[in-house]
């Protein structure tokens, strides 16, 4: 049977008219003009597309083309910049002096941009991690189906063998991110079923894995990603149910610090200042040591003591996270700067909250150190311990990188805040050698030798930054700018020749500053062509790269340290992210 109706030829894509492409009717192609566009009066604005019409295969090809040219690109630039590097010679310069280049005021002065492929490690290999014995990440996408630990990590629980290794590799390490807890109180809690009103959410579990798994080594590092991904789900899980508030804050603020150190900054810092509204809208900030008044519609009052101090502890790892996080980033801290906004006292040692001395003594805010007494020495001060130091040497050293940016804006006089920074900063210098002539260090426990260095070079580094305000017009600030560098090179020297699991993350960050004043100094040697004074210098700045580079090797991770803000003064190549 045939159809009395005749059928429209059916045409080749592309090959309308433009007028009936634009209007979606269908189009005879018909020229000079088309049926449709004669019989609607538009004959006179009937055209066709005179460009030949690619295939999509076409625009796969060109697409692929140009990411090719870009790759070529990318990778000539970095020869050129590893043939500079390797022109660099990594000991003294005996070409012509070259004048210094101006002190680094300000840890950051804005924002660093760096050209794309410099966002990790400088190398050309690919920008992950290749474990021995287990399959690269190309090899593994196909066959992660068949990996059973896979569907182990798509339970709502993890197993308990792997969970409980994980979370003590994570205990191991915490004081990296300025945590600390009752540790016994939260694995009693993380044993309870998860309807227990007092069992630890899935979001801090997941999170304390994820940062076990990154300092693991090989044996699970390749399941990074699953981790991530089960933190990020169970912290959506936790905001969406309201539940177990606490816990979220902690595991959102460790969910930031891996971001920091997978050298995600922007996203750190994002996630860090929403963690610590949401903190401070709990009132975290103001936390008063009478449990009676901690009264907070979002967060219950603390159950007891222990948990008063695992709050306190608490807002001071947000605290510090917050002032290292805007030292790395350059961004503004979330936190106030108006030490009177901040009412939650100094933290004293966790067994002070266990066996009631906390309710007993006398506390101390952030505030306090704004008074100009000076107390005797008290080795019994429960406020002199390494998480105080640390959270006053974050404050001071960010203080004095934002009053050398701002001394640079419009000539603006700040002497008085710098003089009252430099007395509180002598004080904290003061305290920190009293506390170590009576605690030591080095003896065996590895936490508190890596946060008491820290503190102790965070203000070394703190009252570089003061003297750079002046060093370039006052002598003395100059000369006292190198002693205090040169203090800092013997903590260097004691620490690379300790135990490296001592070494903090943030040293990197604490040492650029130090190498900054050697540099230019050196500078100054070779302009005046003392050459012995340039070959001591030198080697300062040679201890310095080594140690610099033990920090690569202890810490494998993609950080931004500033270490390379170092490659501008052309001693030393700087092959190294830290």
């Amino acid at each position: 049977m045939t159809s009395s109706r005749k059928m429209s030829p059916v045409l080749t894509r592309g090959k309308a008219c433009l007028i009936c492409r634009g209007k979606k009717h269908k189009c005879d192609a018909l020229k000079p003009a088309c049926g449709p566009c004669i019989r609607s009066g538009m004959a006179g604005n009937c055209v066709y597309n005179t460009e030949p019409v690619k295939s999509a295969l076409r625009k796969l090809e060109d697409k692929a083309r140009e990411l090719e040219e870009m790759v070529n690109r990318l990778n000539g630039r970095k020869s050129i910049t590893a043939t500079s590097d390797t022109a660099s010679s990594p000991g003294f310069s005996t070409g012509p002096p070259t004048p210094p280049p101006a002190p680094y005021i300000g840890f950051v002065t804005g924002p660093i941009i760096l050209p794309a492929e410099s966002m990790f490690f400088e190398s050309p290999s690919p920008k992950f991690i290749d474990c021995p014995g287990f399959p690269s990440p190309l090899q593994k996408s196909a066959k992660s189906l068949q990996d059973p630990f896979n569907m182990l990590m798509r339970q709502d629980q993890l197993p308990p063998q792997i969970q409980s290794h994980l979370i003590n590799i994570f205990l191991a390490h915490r004081w990296h991110y300025a945590t600390d807890f009752n540790v016994p109180r939260f694995l009693a809690a993380a044993e309870l079923p998860q309807s227990h009103s007092s069992s630890v959410h899935p979001a801090l579990i997941d999170a304390m894995c994820l940062l076990g798994c990154m300092h693991s080594g090989t044996s699970f590092i390749r399941y990074e990603g699953l981790f991530l991904k089960r933190t990020t789900t169970s912290l959506r899980s936790a905001l969406h149910h309201a539940s177990k508030l606490f816990d979220f804050i902690r595991a959102e603020a460790l969910l930031g610090c891996y971001y920091y150190v997978k050298a995600r900054g922007v996203e750190a810092h994002s996630l860090i200042s929403a963690t610590i509204r949401f903190a401070m809208a709990c009132q975290l900030h103001e936390i008063n040591p009478d449990m009676n008044t901690n009264q907070n519609p979002l967060l219950a009052p603390p159950r007891d003591l222990i948990e008063l101090g695992d709050r306190i502890y608490l807002f001071w790892s947000l605290f510090c996270i917050d002032r290292s996080g805007s030292l790395i980033t350059g961004l503004p801290s979330e936190l106030p700067i108006d030490d009177e906004k901040i009412t939650t006292p100094w933290p004293c040692p966790l067994e002070y909250y266990i066996d009631g001395r906390a309710l007993q003594v006398q506390h101390k805010t952030l505030a306090s150190m704004r008074y100009d007494y000076i107390d005797p020495y008290d080795p019994n001060d429960p406020f002199d311990n390494v998480q105080t130091f640390f959270s006053k040497c974050l404050h001071f050293l960010n203080r004095a990188a934002t009053l050398a940016q701002l001394s640079l804006k419009n000539g603006e006089d700040h002497a008085e805040e710098i003089t009252h920074t430099g007395k509180s900063l002598s004080r904290l210098c003061d305290s920190l050698t009293n506390y170590r002539r009576v605690h030591g260090l080095y003896g065996g426990n590895t936490a508190h030798d890596g946060v008491l260095v820290l503190a102790i070079t965070g203000t070394h580094a703190a009252w570089i930054q003061l003297l750079n305000i002046s060093a370039g017009t006052v002598d003395s600030a100059w000369q006292q700018r190198l002693e205090v560098a040169r203090q800092s090179m013997q903590i260097v020297r004691e620490a690379i020749a300790a135990d490296p699991a001592s070494l903090h993350l943030l040293l990197g960050l604490m040492w650029t500053p130090v190498y900054e004043v050697l540099a230019a100094e050196l500078g100054r040697f070779q302009q005046l062509g003392d050459t012995a004074g340039a070959q001591y210098v030198q080697g300062e700045l040679d201890e310095l790269m080594g140690a610099l580079r033990l920090l690569h090797d202890v810490f494998p991770f993609k950080m931004d340290m500033h270490v390379e803000h170092l490659r501008r003064f052309g001693y030393h190549a700087i092959p190294i992210r830290l």
